[in-house]
């Protein structure tokens, strides 16, 4: 090659080798760089097999740059392959991190009809009788959800949009109190990316309201069934980790209060994070004392029940191992709000 090029045209070719090789050299150094760019994301796990620990890389919206990829981009992480094609929402559903319909709206991730039981079996340790009876649920269609629960970064976005008020008071400790709300609920939070708490069920309404009316798509909180279900993620055990469920893997029980930073633990099979632990989940329900009068198809139960209260689930950081399990319930008022209560948003597919 060289004995037919001028001087000119090998030194040419010596500057485009040089070149590309810098290139390549630098978009090393972009891959594995793990510096924040500000995206207001929880940080997930950020090494494999490595437990998350210290304080969170701050970013400009107050979060921290996270986006998991583990399962596979054609899969729910439960073994189940999801199909996309068929919506009019494909391009964002097939996204394996997951998506946002907006720079302030959550981060959801698809998950795919199905059945499971609903409930605990009469011999599951700590099981309550409102727990049963167990009863197979079918869910019709798939949806998404937020992968975290719904954070003060997020809330703050509507907040500040809307102009709205949220509750004027806050259950502390068994005590209403005036003088705390969503912005001091009674302990500190240094960042954003933790869940909002001290908010009631209008205030979740209004909140899933704003998302839909900004993203042209249906938000609404989970039914408890739909609930359940995500939070079981496949599993048949009292928790979501097996038959038993640690410090290691949940926020919860602790001698301190208040809640800490989301996506601290490994997420569940689909892809959510702390399901369990870290601040209980309001759900669409009225109350009912049992299961008996809970839908077969996973839609929420509003008639001849309890409407001045409504169902929470997941356990916080407030309870012990046993309020954890995927199928305890706990009643609290619609109207009130607490420190230890927050949401979890779903939105339909299109």
């Amino acid at each position: 090659v060289e004995s037919g090029l001028c001087v000119r045209h090998r030194a040419m070719i010596l500057s485009s080798i040089l070149s590309a090789t810098v290139v390549a050299i630098f978009m090393m150094f972009l891959i594995d760089d793990n510096s924040s760019f500000g995206t207001g994301e929880p940080v997930a796990q950020e090494e494999k097999n490595k437990k998350v620990g210290g304080g969170p890389r701050m970013g400009s919206g107050g979060g921290v740059t996270e986006i998991d990829e583990s399962a596979p981009a054609d899969g729910d992480g439960s073994g189940k392959t999801i199909e996309v094609n068929a919506y009019e929402d494909k391009e964002l559903l097939a996204q394996p991190g997951g998506f946002r319909d907006c720079p302030e709206c959550p981060l959801m991730i698809m998950v795919e009809k199905g059945q499971f039981m609903m409930g605990s079996p009469e011999l599951e340790a700590g099981r309550q009788a409102n727990e049963g009876p167990m009863k197979e649920v079918s869910i019709k269609r798939a949806f998404t959800v937020s992968r975290y629960e719904i954070l003060i970064q997020e809330f703050e976005a509507f907040v500040r949009e809307t102009q709205h008020a949220p509750s004027l008071t806050c259950m502390v400790n068994g005590q209403e109190r005036h003088d705390m709300g969503w912005l001091n609920p009674g302990f500190v939070q240094p960042t954003g990316d933790r869940p909002v708490v001290c908010i009631n069920r209008d205030d979740a309404n209004a909140y899933a309201a704003w998302l839909t009316q900004k993203t042209k798509r249906t938000y609404r909180l989970l039914s408890e069934a739909e609930w359940e279900y995500v939070a079981r993620a496949g599993k048949k055990t009292p928790f979501w980790t097996g038959n038993k469920i640690t410090a290691e893997q949940a926020h919860f029980g602790l001698p301190d209060p208040g809640t800490i930073r989301a996506g601290r633990f490994e997420p569940n099979a689909f892809k959510l994070f702390d399901t369990a632990g870290n601040v209980w989940e309001m759900t669409a329900d009225c109350w009912a004392d049992d299961l008996e009068k809970i839908s077969a198809f996973g839609s929420p139960l509003e008639g001849d029940a309890d409407c001045s209260r409504q169902p929470v689930r997941g356990g916080g950081w407030d309870v012990g191992e046993n309020e954890l399990r995927s199928a305890y319930r706990r009643a609290v008022s619609r109207k009130q709000a607490f420190n230890t209560v927050g949401l979890r948003i779903a939105r339909e597919i299109k």
